[in-house]
């Protein structure tokens, strides 16, 4: 196991007045003796599991009464879901992102918790806090190893497949 180096000292000048310095101006580093125990490769899901299903037994009462609605666009920090009374702009909780196979995407059906704030751009923020189960998905395939498949759309009911007959580029 490597060493680490403790942090460098934020103040040189106190440092130089100490004599920490040799003569070519480099600091004195003493190796450090601490070492850092391995932590099993799971821990870490093991703890976004258990913080799941601490939220889940907080809210599960709570969850019918919560709005819901569907995901319309998805952009990179956020997802803008539509509920019966408007637009919100919302945020997934960190362990329901963390906890799911997939990623939340376009036609989803979510349940939220409205924050009571609103975004700069004037809508109102919220949280999603479920995910409903999906009918039906449009996935693609993984561009790398080809074997994992992505999902672009859930919950589709139509799909319309338009193709160039002259000059397809």
């Amino acid at each position: 196991m490597r060493r680490r180096k403790p942090p460098r000292e934020k103040d040189p000048t106190r440092l130089y007045q100490q004599g920490g310095f040799d003569a070519q101006g480099e600091e004195h580093v003493e190796e450090s003796a601490e070492r850092f125990s391995s932590r099993s490769k799971h821990a870490e899901q093991n703890k976004i599991d258990k913080t799941t299903a601490m939220r889940a037994e907080a809210v599960g009462e709570d969850l019918a009464t919560l709005p819901r609605g569907e995901v319309i666009q998805v952009f990179s920090r956020y997802l803008e879901v539509r509920g019966d009374s408007g637009s919100y702009l919302c945020t997934a909780r960190k362990t329901l992102s963390r906890a799911s196979q997939t990623q939340i995407v376009v036609g989803d059906r979510v349940l939220f918790r409205p924050s009571g704030m609103t975004h700069d751009s004037g809508q109102p923020e919220a949280v999603i806090e479920q995910v409903g189960e999906r009918e039906t998905v449009l996935t693609r395939a993984d561009s790398f190893r080809q074997l994992d498949a992505h999902p672009i759309v859930a919950n589709a009911e139509q799909m319309l497949i338009v193709a160039a007959l002259a000059l397809p580029n």
